[in-house]
């Protein structure tokens, strides 16, 4: 599909509305009006003064939208703050034409309808600063954004269940990123390797990041700042040795922690010793992921594990004072018609916390690469899955308290933290809605400083690659330095 408009520089915005309706399609900026032709798209956008027109015309179809009441000034902006938000306005609006022109002339609607993004809590957030009422919240996000009734109430859901919402810039958590598996899943594309693979490095590269995480003892001292949630992530964390892991849990050693958590979600990654390396450390959360009790699902998408070496991994670690996070994922191969089964299989077990992962068919993973792409039948089955989820996590008591959305989510769909008696992740929390500031050491983790005052965030990435990380250590270093040195 090729597109022709007048603002090229709205193109990606373009890009997130059309890619839900039509998937499958390659989308991209058409030279000129004469190259378009059937299911093509032409769009002109006209700005005079605070009312923004879009003209769009797909095939015979003529939708000339003006939308100055979709998006009120007084709903998210002082009179003195308009001319600041003028250009997110404008692509506001610009996503809205295209939802309902879209949604009109193909006769299809989207869950989420116009909203688009990693984090759908972002426009509902400022619907309820303003009003302080939910069920407004609600109604604004189906009347403005076309949002389903069913995700406008899990959003509020989120909402509800996060309040009180505290940002406090002298509060910092610190994320901790372990680059490497047993095995690589096909459907991922996170900077890790395989442990086998990468022997040579892991050594060097546990001391690198002591050296870092270090540094940042230090940093944080001089300017005074609280750490009370620490995320150890990766990759697998526990796919390293016990005595190495103790390393680097030995160096993470403030006394004001308050959550502790370690990814630990390869089942044949975890025994009794790592186990005691992370309770005589301090670990207060873990999680175990089966992404499926399906074996057959679980040998496709590359997992070196079983069922029962998941349930046996769960059982062993329930010895333990652990809060446990389970995650499933919707949509794996040949999982589609079994996936009631995983979801009442985690539910038996009773862990703390359950998050649903909708699958993402992630650009540079092996599964895209082999176009192991879902049929219009199955997606409809995975949208039905994700519906279920929610509905039995609540039934049995979970709640849903944090949420994102990723790039070609099978059905436009999402992901969703639920806990049990209050037993939420507030890193999670905290990273997906930008509530504190984050200092991430390790090859590929990204730090952010929060300035609530100025509604400004500003970010800084470490460098991917592994071996990179380790020689260019010093330089790591001093990013955060020039982060936080103010």
């Amino acid at each position: 599909m090729r597109i022709v408009t007048n603002k090229e520089e709205y193109f990606y915005d373009i890009y997130q509305q059309i890619h839900p309706f039509l998937p499958n399609e390659e989308i991209k900026l058409a030279e000129n009006e004469d190259d378009v032709h059937k299911y093509e798209i032409v769009h002109n956008l006209e700005i005079e003064k605070n009312t923004v027109t879009n003209f769009i015309t797909i095939l015979e179809y003529n939708i000339d939208l003006e939308k100055p009441k979709k998006i009120r000034q007084s709903t998210f902006c002082r009179q003195d703050k308009l001319v600041t938000l003028v250009n997110k306005y404008i692509k506001r609006t610009v996503k809205l034409a295209f939802y309902v022109a879209l949604s009109e002339y193909l006769k299809v609607s989207q869950p989420w309808g116009a909203l688009t993004g990693v984090k759908p809590t972002k426009i509902a957030l400022e619907y309820f600063n303003h009003n302080n009422n939910l069920d407004l919240t609600k109604q604004s996000l189906i009347e403005d954004y076309y949002v389903s009734p069913s995700k406008s109430q899990l959003l509020v859901n989120v909402i509800r269940n996060q309040l009180p919402i505290i940002i406090n810039e002298n509060d910092v958590d610190l994320y901790i990123n372990i680059p490497f598996c047993t095995t690589r899943c096909s459907y991922c594309t996170f900077i890790s390797c395989e442990i086998a693979k990468a022997k040579n490095y892991i050594e060097p590269y546990v001391e690198s990041l002591i050296e870092e995480i270090n540094f940042v003892k230090e940093l944080i001292k001089s300017k005074k700042y609280t750490v009370k949630n620490v995320y150890v992530g990766g990759g697998t964390p526990t796919s390293l040795s016990a005595e190495q892991l103790d390393r680097i849990l030995k160096t993470i050693d403030f006394k004001t922690i308050q959550e502790f958590t370690v990814e630990a979600g390869r089942p044949d990654t975890i025994d009794k010793d790592k186990l005691d390396v992370l309770y005589n450390n301090k670990v207060n959360r873990i999680s175990i992921n089966p992404q499926t009790f399906n074996e057959k699902s679980l040998k496709a998408i590359g997992r070196a594990h079983t069922s029962q070496d998941i349930i046996k991994a769960y059982i062993l670690a329930k010895n333990y004072p652990f809060i446990i996070n389970m995650d499933l994922i919707v949509g794996l191969p040949y999982d589609t018609n079994l996936f009631a089964l995983s979801l009442d299989k985690t539910i038996s077990l009773n862990p703390d916390n359950i998050t649903i992962h909708t699958l993402s068919y992630k650009v540079k993973s092996v599964m895209t690469k082999n176009n192991e792409y879902c049929t219009n039948d199955e997606i409809k089955q995975i949208q039905n899955n994700v519906e279920l989820a929610q509905q039995k996590l609540q039934n049995n008591g979970y709640e849903p308290y944090y949420i994102y959305r990723q790039k070609n989510m099978i059905g436009n769909l999402e992901n969703v933290g639920f806990c049990k008696n209050n037993k939420k992740c507030q890193f999670n929390i905290n990273s997906m809605e930008d509530f504190s500031n984050i200092i991430a050491c390790g090859a590929n983790g990204v730090s952010k400083r929060i300035y609530p005052k100025e509604n400004r965030i500003e970010r800084i990435d470490n460098v991917k690659d592994i071996i990179t990380y380790i020689e260019k250590i010093d330089e790591m270093k001093e990013r955060k330095l020039k982060l936080f040195n103010d």
